[in-house]
């Protein structure tokens, strides 16, 4: 039966080509979508542990309050007292300093008036730190 199968595939390229393409197009792009999608997902929840939010997260009650808007002015300075306390504290954790900002940015014409206007926000991560 087999036989007749390959035969009857062979014999008649047009009918049996274009839905081995067809079957070999979707095949590939359901699972590259499928890992790709798979991977964002995975870097969303990892970056977003790391980076944004972080697992213990140690900030001012005011800035808690604001913390949505990210202000700036109301971050901790001064923290290498407070790391190395925490540090001795909870040696299990890994502490890392960063610096999320956000504002406003504001494009000038050639008059020195607002031609356009942006938000804005960033982090800063040491990286270079001796900490594990």
């Amino acid at each position: 039966m087999i036989k007749f199968l390959i035969k009857g595939l062979i014999r008649d390229r047009h009918r049996s080509l274009l839905p081995i393409i067809v079957v070999s197009v979707g095949v590939f792009l359901t699972v590259i979508f499928y890992c790709f999608l798979g991977g964002i997902m995975g870097d969303m929840v990892d970056m977003n542990a790391k980076f944004s939010t972080g697992h213990v997260k140690i900030m001012s009650k005011s800035y808690s309050e604001n913390s949505d808007q990210v202000p700036n002015d109301l971050a901790l300075t001064g923290v290498g007292e407070l790391v190395e306390n925490i540090t001795k504290d909870y040696p299990e954790l890994s502490w890392v300093e960063r610096i999320q900002f956000g504002g406003l940015l504001d494009v000038p014409d050639e008059n020195g008036e607002t031609k356009s206007q942006g938000t804005t926000m960033g982090i800063a991560v040491d990286l270079n730190s001796n900490r594990e």
